[in-house]
């Protein structure tokens, strides 16, 4: 099974960023946009993994969670990876929470190495992924998003998400397999 590790979206945190992905598909033609039931921020990304690694992996998560507690996170500015010369991947970055969730992160990412995941190479980076490029292209025109206030929004984090994800003709569907609530000990 294809899987990776996310923090979901509320509703109104969700629809706040599937509202300015329709605006700013009205304006930026040769992108994929993500599909609102699709918004999350990735906290790391597995690929295939085998039911017995699934088992290992919840057991991580279950540990990073326990004594971290929720927070809240405001989704900020507009960006694309690796930039906005060279785009291939759209953005909304986040704002208040950043620090947790890269703590979270590295948590998740000590207990994925004691079972045998290496660590990622590439930084982490808090973010929601808003679109892909369907082919890099230097003649794109990203002004609107590089103008781009942001998105007036936010949530509380309070659990960390294994997710699966099924590739279909028409694009990824994103089913939740595990969650672990987060929660404080005394």
């Amino acid at each position: 099974m294809r899987t990776f590790i996310a923090i979901d979206l509320d509703a109104a945190a969700r629809e706040a960023v599937a509202g300015r992905v329709r605006r700013l598909a009205g304006t930026i033609a040769g992108v994929r946009w993500v599909k609102p039931d699709n918004i999350h921020v990735t906290i790391r990304f597995l690929g295939e993994i085998s039911p017995e690694t699934r088992g290992l992996v919840e057991r991580v998560l279950r540990n990073a969670a326990i004594g971290f507690s929720p927070f809240d996170v405001t989704i900020g500015e507009m960006g694309a990876f690796p930039s906005f010369r060279r785009p291939r991947v759209l953005w909304a970055g986040i704002g208040k929470g950043k620090e947790e969730l890269r703590r979270l992160h590295l948590r998740i990412e000590e207990g994925l190495g004691e079972i045998g995941i290496p660590a990622e190479r590439r930084p982490y980076t808090p973010h929601i992924t808003i679109g892909r490029l369907k082919r890099q292209s230097k003649n794109i025109n990203l002004s609107g998003i590089a103008r781009d206030p942001g998105i007036e929004s936010g949530f509380v984090v309070d659990r960390v998400v294994l997710f699966e994800s099924e590739l279909r003709p028409e694009g990824a569907v994103h089913k939740v397999i595990y969650e672990a609530k987060m929660e404080t000990t005394d």
